[in-house]
Parts: structure tokens; C-alpha cells; sequence
């Protein structure tokens, strides 16, 4: 049985999902907008995940460069894998409206566990350094439901990001 052109797209979202490689946007985007009218609505669950998957992985990338020489290739990219999950998750909230909310809350969810991933990767062979970030996000959590989310966020942001990355200096907060 030959796969349609399409059904052979969304199984390479899933081999490269499986590999955890960052991608290109333009040349996935090319290929959605290429193959779109063969594309069911309910297989765009897929590719918005997987645009979801990429944002985040571009955005801890650009978190975790330096702050005084952002990788620019990386906010670029998250940049346009943004406006990728935008257009492609309209194409799936054109039919299923109702899951607006419940997927842009799955796209930050996605793109915080790849920047706690990121941070995990970071701290890999330094347990003291692990374990500080361990108590100054449980005590910034806690400070942020008691009411005082300024330093909740400050040590939040101490503690998911290192020292002198972009992250550090411009977390916004998730």
C-alpha cells in the first residue's frame, strides 16, 4: 500500500520527534502549506503539537545562550515556530473552536518543560547547583501563591536560569 505524500509528513513528525532534533521552520512550514489540502483537520493536532514541540526547543536555546551574545539563529527561529504553531493551531480551532484556551495552555506547557529540560541538561554532573535551583523554585512557587510574585518570580527566574544567559537577564515568566 502506497502512503499518501501527506500520511508520510506527519509520520516524520514523528521520527523527528523521537530524535529531539531541533528543525528549520520554513522547510516544515513549506511542506504543511504544501501538503494542507490533503491534511485532515484532526491531523493538525499533530503538527501543532509538534510546532508547539520546536517552539520550545528554539526558546530554551535562545534562553540558555549568553546574554551579551544572544544566539540570534536560535530567537529567529523561535520566532517564526511561534508564527507556525499560530497559523497551524487556527487551522485546527477553525473546526474544534472550543480548544483554544486548552491549547495555547499546552503549547506553554510544552515550552517550559524544554526549558526545564534545558536547565536539567545544564546542571548534569553538578548536584550542589541542582539541588539550589531544586529549593529556590519551591520556595519561589510558594512566595507566588502567598501573594508576593515579584520576589516568587525573582528567585524562579534565578533558579531555571544560569547566570549571565539571555533567560537571566529577560525572563518574562511562564
Amino acid at each position: 500500500m502506497d502512503e499518501s505524500p501527506a500520511y508520510q509528513f506527519l509520520r516524520s513528525l514523528d521520527a523527528l520527534s523521537q530524535r529531539k532534533m531541533q528543525v528549520r521552520c520554513d522547510h516544515f512550514q513549506q511542506s504543511v502549506q504544501d501538503l494542507s489540502a490533503s491534511i485532515l483537520a484532526k491531523d493538525f493536532a499533530k503538527i501543532v503539537d509538534f510546532s508547539a514541540d520546536q517552539l520550545g526547543r528554539w526558546d530554551a536555546e535562545w534562553l540558555f545562550s549568553p546574554a551579551l551574545t544572544p544566539d540570534s539563529d536560535a530567537a529567529r527561529e523561535k520566532e517564526a515556530w511561534a508564527a507556525a504553531w499560530e497559523t497551524n493551531s487556527n487551522v485546527l480551532m477553525e473546526v474544534f473552536p472550543a480548544l483554544s484556551a486548552d491549547l495555547k495552555r499546552e503549547r506553554d506547557l510544552i515550552c517550559l518543560r524544554r526549558v526545564m529540560e534545558k536547565r536539567r541538561e545544564y546542571n548534569r554532573g553538578k548536584p550542589l547547583t541542582e539541588f539550589t535551583r531544586n529549593v529556590l523554585s519551591r520556595v519561589g512557587l510558594l512566595l507566588c501563591r502567598i501573594g508576593l510574585q515579584s520576589t516568587g518570580h525573582f528567585l524562579y527566574k534565578r533558579a531555571l536560569f544560569p547566570p549571565n544567559t539571555v533567560g537571566r537577564a529577560n525572563y518574562g515568566g511562564y
